[in-house]
């Protein structure tokens, strides 16, 4: 059964991260959870303040302002009724969200993918995709959806269905991991599970025919037994597609109507990662719906 006892929620105060507190809200709520409201002040612009004239004080101002807007979140209807503790660090923004999942036992982090723009730097786009690349635990994206399970409208904040769960799978171990966090959720919610495959292959001219069919034939194999064991008892279906992975990913989705995608990633730099990290956060990146990213905790990321 999928459990969330502790959820970290990055915030930059953006409309975007208040939609993932809605969510986070929802969950914590469902699965009785606290709830760690998490604002990370980047190094850069606090080094900068502090060798100007009057920066000391300039910083006192500005970390007054963010505790007063950490606070005016965790009161907010999103997150009514559930224990929220709230902290403000000083640090690079995806070491510090790794970090605080890390220290508070955290079994999710929830965040948005897009920040503030502006003068403020946008904050969310390349952060999120790099803790989705490198957290040791699940990571719930949210991109204000086309297509979603929470109601986020003032006056409501509930699951309103968790229905159809998209899951990806290249057959990696780091997909078959992600396999049972969207068997647990699909047993929790009732939803119906849509395994999908994209075959991508590199062959041109006269071989293409050949390796995509013969690829084809394999993932089909490869599904099967995944519904003589894991997916028996659930509604299935089950999609092989060829193509571009990330594109058909996210037009899966939108066609299906899905709520969730769970899907596998995994890194162990930031230059290097296998492709279905690659694959991960460019879904992350345009995906209709919430993405739940994991990763397989053999495959270990070190910060540098």
């Amino acid at each position: 059964m999928f459990k969330a006892k502790t959820i970290v929620v990055p915030t930059d105060f953006s409309e975007s991260s208040e939609e993932a507190l809605c969510y986070a809200g929802a969950l914590a709520e469902w699965h009785k959870a606290k709830v760690i409201l998490l604002h990370v002040m980047e190094s850069e612009t606090i080094d900068a303040l502090r060798r100007v004239t009057m920066g000391e004080e300039m910083i006192g101002k500005l970390k007054g302002d963010i505790q007063g807007d950490l606070e005016r979140l965790a009161k907010l209807e999103q997150v009514a009724g559930v224990k929220v503790e709230s902290r403000m660090v000083e640090g690079v923004p995806a070491y510090e969200i790794i970090e605080a999942a890390k220290d508070s036992g955290a079994d999710l982090i929830t965040m948005g993918t897009h920040g503030r723009t502006g003068r403020e730097r946008v904050f969310f786009g390349s952060v999120a995709e790099r803790v989705v690349r490198i957290s040791p635990v699940p990571v719930l994206t949210v991109r204000r959806p086309e297509h979603g399970f929470v109601e986020c409208s003032i006056g409501a904040r509930n699951i309103v269905g968790l229905k159809n769960i998209l899951m990806p799978t290249d057959f990696s171990e780091a997909s078959e991991f992600a396999t049972r966090y969207a068997i647990a959720l699909a047993k929790e919610y009732g939803a119906r599970l849509h395994v999908f495959h994209v075959v991508s292959t590199t062959a041109t001219g006269s071989d293409k025919a050949f390796f995509e069919n013969k690829m084809t034939r394999e993932a089909q194999k490869s599904i099967d037994l995944l519904m003589k064991d894991e997916l028996k008892s659930l509604e299935v279906a089950r999609e092989i597609r060829t193509g571009v992975p990330f594109q058909e990913i996210v037009a899966e989705a939108r066609s299906k109507d899905v709520d969730l995608i769970v899907m596998g990633t995994h890194g162990r730099t930031f230059l290097k990662y296998a492709l279905l990290g690659s694959v991960a956060a460019k879904v992350v990146r345009k995906a209709p719906c919430p993405v739940l990213t994991v990763k397989h905790p053999e495959h270990r990321f070190e910060m540098p």
